[in-house]
């Protein structure tokens, strides 16, 4: 199933038909979560909160959201920011489980994240800077600490496909055909 959100707020679509299921009618953007057991999303009166998907039973998370970065992969951690400008967003944790107080990351209006939000295990979260372009460059450090640069002056933002394997990204250092959002392998 897929978490939609509409003007009557969230909820879930089976992807192989079926009626649809209202978890939410203040609920605005989020993820399903726990094998689509449960889903996580925000309000549009600004919080954090998780509902059975079966029997939607709604419970905030956190009171104060502004907007999401991402769930780690053990599906037992939110990474979001409350307050958004110009230069970036801070950045908080919180349970994606049950209530709790958020744990400050970066209380300073510069974070964003930028390809994964969280390392495989769960352990930490990642963040980077909001704006401009860079070099995206990749290193197997298995192999070498030698660098291979994937593509020079793209975006600042990137994500990564699920697997891992490639990488998504925008480039617009030159308006025109060339410009655009691209997929690439990681070597």
């Amino acid at each position: 199933m897929v978490l939609v959100s509409t003007g009557s707020g969230v909820l879930v679509v089976p992807i192989g038909g079926g009626a649809s299921k209202t978890i939410d009618t203040a609920g605005f953007m989020g993820q399903v979560v726990a094998g689509g057991a449960a889903a996580v999303y925000s309000t549009t009166a600004g919080t954090l909160r998780r509902s059975s998907t079966t029997a939607p039973s709604p419970t905030t998370l956190a009171s104060s959201f502004g907007g999401f970065y991402a769930i780690s992969p053990a599906q037992s951690t939110v990474l979001y920011y409350q307050n958004d400008s110009a230069t970036g967003t801070d950045l908080f944790l919180a349970s994606a489980v049950t209530l709790g107080t958020p744990r400050t990351v970066s209380a300073v209006m510069n974070g964003v994240v930028n390809g994964d939000a969280f390392t495989a295990d769960s352990t930490y979260a990642l963040g980077g800077l909001r704006f401009g372009r860079a070099d995206i460059e990749s290193v197997n450090l298995a192999v070498s600490t030698t660098p291979t640069r994937i593509v020079s002056h793209a975006d600042a933002v990137l994500d990564l496909s699920p697997a891992g394997d490639q990488m998504i990204y925008s480039w617009t250092v030159t308006p025109g055909p060339l410009a655009g959002i691209y997929v690439t392998p990681i070597p």
